[in-house]
């Protein structure tokens, strides 16, 4: 927490600002929780306001259009363990999307960087990510969007390969992270790849072949989240409105996230497909991609290497083997044997 004046200035007039509403929420993420470390959302979340989330419309006297940033700001003395994040940026619904979702930021920075983060153990609303850091079909959270998830999606011979719900290459750092979709809301321009990981094969190279460093693909959707980050999305606001919460559940705040999510999965995401037509958009989605030829030579999305199918675990399922369509079956034994 800064100390200098400007800053303890900047943060007694924002809580000045926000006291004067007479209805504020102030109840915050118990102390108790413990969600673990070197995850996407870890225990940082502990005291931070709940049902309190700010975002400011920022510019400078150089540039109207300034690069956001969503951080957490403290109170000051003797309530400064009490933090509400704040979404700071000239485009607020990206920023704002940061700070109620808890969404991260789906692009490149540095081509080349590596993650060290990892999945959390046990599934919860309150590590729930839209970016994976591991690429087993058992791990990813947002599998049951692709081709071979609830939605079924097939493509042979020339045909585009259905795109949504596999993993998708970058999250910040370049590799050991994912995202579900070419582009989203959450994604953005820094140092993407269009087309390919090799930088002078890729659109975004100069025309020598050599690569500038913040010349990348622009790939942000400013109508849509992608299917996950709507997901995502929507469980933050049932969870923040208790919406999830049923009478028996744990009283240790841990395990409630890991209820919540359970019941989400189980008897609630069935209800949220149904409500907003998910199958309908993901078609929309699908659409979209298999008119898109980002290639040098205007090789079509679906040839792209930036992203992958996920490997296949060592937990097969068990029982009887479906019949499937000779194209099904075709997708299906590609999938498994992917190294």
């Amino acid at each position: 927490m800064s100390s200098d004046a400007k800053s303890i200035v900047f943060r007694q007039r924002l809580w000045a600002s926000v006291e004067a509403f007479p209805d504020v929420n102030l109840r915050w993420y118990p102390t108790r929780l413990n969600l673990g470390s070197n995850l996407e959302i870890s225990n940082r979340l502990r005291g931070v306001y709940r049902n309190l989330v700010v975002s400011m419309l920022v510019r400078t006297a150089v540039r109207l259009n300034v690069s956001g940033i969503t951080t957490e700001v403290p109170r000051e003395p003797p309530d400064q363990a009490r933090r509400t994040r704040v979404a700071f940026g000239e485009y607020a619904v990206h920023e704002f999307s940061h700070a109620v979702g808890l969404l991260s930021d789906e692009y490149i920075k540095d081509r080349g960087t590596r993650s060290t983060r990892v999945n959390p153990a046990t599934p919860s609303v309150f590590t729930l990510s839209n970016l994976s850091y591991a690429d087993r079909d058992d791990s990813v959270p947002w599998l049951h969007l692709a081709p071979t998830g609830r939605f079924r999606r097939t493509a042979s011979g020339s045909h585009p390969s259905p795109l949504v719900g596999w993993l998708w290459v970058g999250g910040v750092k370049h590799t050991g992270v994912w995202h579900s979709e070419y582009r989203c809301l959450m994604n953005g321009l820094h140092n993407n790849f269009a087309f390919t990981q090799v930088a002078s094969d890729d659109p975004t190279a100069n025309a020598h072949g050599a690569y500038t460093e913040g010349n990348g693909a622009d790939l942000r959707d400013r109508d849509r989240f992608c299917s996950w980050c709507q997901e995502v999305v929507v469980i933050r606001i049932l969870e923040k409105t208790d919406q999830l919460t049923e009478p028996g559940d744990p009283s240790d705040p841990t395990k409630q996230g890991q209820t919540w999510y359970a019941r989400w999965v189980n008897e609630l995401r069935e209800k949220y497909y149904t409500l907003l037509a998910v199958d309908q958009q993901i078609l929309d989605a699908e659409a979209h991609y298999a008119a898109l030829n980002p290639g040098r030579n205007g090789e079509p999305l679906w040839q792209s290497d930036l992203y992958i199918v996920p490997k296949a675990s060592s937990n097969q399922p068990s029982g009887s083997v479906p019949m499937l369509a000779d194209d099904e079956l075709y997708l299906l034994l590609g999938y498994a044997a992917i190294p």
